[in-house]
């Protein structure tokens, strides 16, 4: 017996959560933490918003902010005044598409590992064991699970 799973997350987490999402999508993209943001001389931006993401908790405070970067690149996670999350990548020497590429592959990245963080949990709580994991070419992520009924 099979089944596919597909979720479709309102992000309605705490900011820890996201933070923890943003950090291991980061990585999985090549980022690293960055200490500070750029500084706004010179340097292109552009923003993406999360979808579906107006359900951020109350926990995360407008304003608040991680910063990752890459090559030069600086992508920041935040949530915006009307309370969504989003993403802002910026960098001298790149054009506004770029930026918005790199932006909507954080958005993606994040979006996806904050689902199988979610849905790990879920499984978790539900006494299902992850017997097999595999990570298909275009990033698809197939789980395997198993539970035992008694």
């Amino acid at each position: 017996m099979s089944a596919i799973i597909v979720i479709l997350p309102a992000l309605p987490a705490a900011w820890p959560v996201i933070t923890a999402a943003a950090a291991a999508a980061a990585s999985a993209l090549g980022f690293a933490a960055a200490r500070t943001k750029q500084e706004a001389e010179a340097v292109t931006e552009a923003e993406v918003s999360l979808q579906n993401s107006q359900a951020v908790s109350a926990q995360f405070a407008l304003g608040e902010e991680v910063v990752f970067t890459k090559e030069g690149v600086q992508v920041v996670v935040f949530r915006n005044t009307e309370g969504r999350v989003g993403i802002r990548a910026m960098a001298k020497g790149k054009t506004e598409a770029e930026l918005r590429e790199a932006a909507q592959q954080m958005a993606n990245a994040l979006t996806q590992q904050y689902a199988y963080n979610q849905l790990m949990e879920e499984l978790k709580s539900r006494n299902f064991t992850v017997v097999g994991e595999d990570v298909e070419a275009d990033g698809t992520v197939r789980l395997r699970v198993r539970t035992f009924q008694g």
